[in-house]
């Protein structure tokens, strides 16, 4: 018999040492929002801290509380967050101690989109001996902004490429003066020839096969062109005359209207 070999005879299996993991409970989403509104600023750090840290662990987050403010009593912050249903016991030892904490689907949506960063920052700010807290704190709201940037789809350009003039027209907006004494010579293009015509009693101007005209709407002034211009022609003269717009001193935007779309003036 070797000399450690009456200790095997002696094993027990210890309850501290068996874990049970648990999923996330089912929530009453109208009585969780209700009570997730009335979060403190410590709840809603410990809240952030689990779900962005690996302060996971009941007795390493009181811990770090107790360093920073002590006494933490983050026993008091979790049962609320519970209770709020922003957090469950994920894994639990024999003795149904909790062993590790998680946040629900709920209590992420919360940090993602609901916790306050500036009253946090404040509570932190108040505490006895902030600065790790507040160092860490700030990092993770850093990388949540920088998420989120992330996050945002950018919308697209659609291909202008085949476009003619029915399918689109221009919006100039801006704050413009513009008399009818010097209206031909800003609001024409200045590398095109072109001549001014009269088509059922309004002004259009003629540069070489196609045409476009102007109408003065609240927003501002709309360019319209004939059916067959291409884009790309439209969007040179429109140019120029957003450059003659901009030598009179005065700021001026092009707005790229779809024909199919509707917009409200």
């Amino acid at each position: 018999m070797g000399i450690f070999d009456f200790l095997k005879s002696h094993k027990t299996t210890s309850k501290v040492n068996t874990i049970t993991r648990y999923d996330p409970p089912p929530v009453d989403i109208n009585a969780a929002a209700l009570n997730a509104n009335e979060l403190s600023e410590r709840d809603q750090l410990v809240l952030l801290l689990i779900s962005k840290t690996s302060l996971s662990h009941p007795h390493t987050l009181m811990m770090r509380l107790d360093r920073c403010d002590f006494p933490g009593k983050p026993e008091k912050n979790l049962s609320n967050l519970v209770n709020s249903h922003l957090l469950y016991v994920s894994e639990a030892n024999g003795f149904g101690d909790a062993v590790k904490c998680a946040v629900t689907e709920l209590g992420e949506d919360f940090v993602k989109n609901h916790i306050d960063h500036a009253k946090i920052i404040e509570h932190i700010k108040k505490m006895q001996d902030p600065d790790f807290m507040l160092e860490l704190v700030q990092v993770i709201f850093d990388r949540m902004i920088e998420t989120s940037k992330d996050n945002i789809d950018t919308p697209t350009e659609p291909d202008r490429s085949k476009w003619t003039g029915k399918n689109f027209e221009f919006l100039i907006t801006g704050d413009l003066e513009i008399t009818s004494e010097n209206h031909d010579d800003i609001m024409t293009p200045n590398s095109l020839e072109w001549i001014k015509i009269e088509k059922d009693n309004w002004p259009y101007y003629q540069v070489g096969q196609d045409e476009f005209s102007y109408s003065w709407e609240p927003p501002g002034i709309q360019m319209t062109f004939n059916e067959d211009i291409t884009f790309q022609k439209a969007k040179n003269i429109a140019d120029e005359i957003i450059e003659n717009i901009h030598k009179t001193g005065q700021f001026a935007e092009l707005v790229i209207l779809e024909s199919e779309k509707i917009y409200k003036f």
